[in-house]
């Protein structure tokens, strides 16, 4: 079973990866934007991903760039928006839960520059892969 997200490169942004309690994953962001490219984006049962971001306008685009899909069966927290992008596919097991002050979970990807610059963001790619939702 995989763990929390592991193998972050921070691309763009303050942004701080470390250990929380207990093993879990604590994410301290104190830029507005930020981009963290992954090497896996999973979280196992009973373990926690926090993304402590400077408020509820703060946005971190989390994409995956190895061959992994991303299964979340585990908590995934944040006080701002998380977007997470895996053209493998992402699946939310039905122990999974997020907390999040805004969510977008894609298998297509979108530029660095779009997501930085803000307003309309185009996604694009030919994923054949998808999103399940079974979790809360």
């Amino acid at each position: 079973m995989r763990a929390n997200p592991s193998g972050g490169v921070v691309v763009n942004g303050a942004i701080e990866i470390g250990d929380g309690l207990n093993g879990n994953l604590l994410i301290n962001q104190t830029s507005q934007k930020g981009i963290i490219n992954w090497e896996d984006f999973s979280i196992s049962a009973g373990e926690i991903t926090q993304f402590v971001q400077p408020g509820a306008g703060g946005s971190t685009l989390n994409r995956v760039v190895s061959g992994n899909p991303s299964a979340i069966h585990g908590a995934l927290q944040a006080n701002g928006k998380i977007f997470v992008i895996n053209p493998n596919g992402i699946m939310v097991g039905p122990g999974g839960s997020i907390d999040v002050a805004g969510l977008v979970l894609s298998t297509l990807d979108v530029s660095d520059a779009d997501y930085l610059a803000g307003g309309d963001m185009i996604f694009s790619g030919n994923s054949g892969a998808g999103v399940q939702n079974f979790g809360r």
